[in-house]
């Protein structure tokens, strides 16, 4: 009987002796401490499984709390300043672990936020996603507690401490502190949103708070322009999207896709799915309440055109 096949007790008898031999070797290979090792499982897939279950059992006796792995130096876009939450679970028995392996399962990084929330994760911090698109995974900020968790956040303004009139580079491939002021990009929003729901949370300087919500958020490819198209409202903040900006393809100082003779976002400092011009402006100027102009991080339906917001948030999970 083959080796890799976790049927027989002579399996476990026959490699008991050399899994003390197999953890050092790969402990050094891997440069990680045996504590530490969780999250490789699946690249050790190619050992006999009965080596696996002892590597398991060692390394998950060693640990008493969920992994945590701060962020690597290299450069990121947006930047990830904060703590990266593991997307896995360490603390799962050795059968468990096992019976991944035996049924070719990975611990396979959460589609988005929405997926790591059902995987048990409930604290909102950064996670690293991966689509499953082939493009490729990234970090996002999760919000795990908002009504039910699950919201992948994909632009937040709170304090002006992020330049948000730029261009379309910047708008395209995202910018900012992911713990902090953000956009995360065109393209990875683009990735993210098929058949989704859109939450938009908005605070006033007077201590308001309010929230639109819509189904059916899509924001195309950039061969499109990053259209976007939205469907059903709900919330307390009045719908500020559907009628002016719904179907609109992204405009940036640099780029003009509007439908106006000026280029709205040059007039109102900003980059958005502009019109002719707007009835919602969130990357606008940061410019701390009542305006004269109308170029504030503004949400019309609520506050007004000239009335520039303390905080907006957007995010996205899957549809209901």
């Amino acid at each position: 009987m083959p080796e890799n096949i976790l049927s027989s007790s002579q399996v476990w008898i026959r490699q008991e002796r050399n899994a003390g031999k197999h953890l050092e070797q790969f402990t050094k290979f891997s440069s990680f401490e045996p504590r530490k090792m969780t999250t490789v499982f699946a690249t050790v897939s190619c050992l006999p499984l009965g080596i696996i279950a002892l590597l398991c059992c060692q390394i998950l006796a060693a640990e008493s709390s969920p992994l945590s792995l701060k962020p690597s130096t290299r450069s990121r876009s947006p930047r990830d300043t904060g703590q990266l939450h593991s997307s896995t679970q360490s603390d799962a028995s050795c059968c468990s672990t096992l019976q991944s392996v035996i049924n070719g399962q990975s611990n396979k990084l959460p589609l988005n936020c929405y997926d790591a929330r059902q995987m048990g994760q409930k604290v909102s911090g950064i996670y690293k996603i991966d689509p499953h698109d082939g493009e490729g995974p990234f970090r996002v900020y999760c919000d795990m507690t908002t009504d039910g968790g699950g919201w992948t956040v994909f632009q937040r303004r709170q304090d002006g401490s992020e330049d948000f009139f730029l261009k379309w580079n910047e708008y395209k491939n995202g910018f900012g502190d992911l713990m902090g002021e953000f956009w995360l990009g065109l393209d990875k929003i683009h990735r993210l949103t098929a058949h989704q729901t859109l939450r938009v949370d908005l605070a006033d300087f007077d201590g308001a708070k309010r929230f639109a919500q819509y189904q059916d958020f899509t924001v195309g490819n950039e061969k499109s322009k990053y259209v976007m198209n939205i469907g059903k409202y709900l919330g307390n903040a009045g719908d500020s999207l559907t009628a002016t900006h719904s179907g609109q393809k992204f405009s940036t100082s640099d780029n003009d896709n509007d439908e106006h003779d000026i280029n709205c976002a040059v007039a109102n400092t900003g980059a958005w799915w502009y019109k002719g011009c707007h009835s919602a402006n969130l990357n606008g100027q940061y410019l701390k309440g009542v305006i004269t102009t109308f170029n504030g991080v503004s949400w019309t339906a609520w506050r007004g055109v000239k009335y520039s917001l303390k905080f907006s948030e957007m995010k996205i999970r899957p549809n209901a």
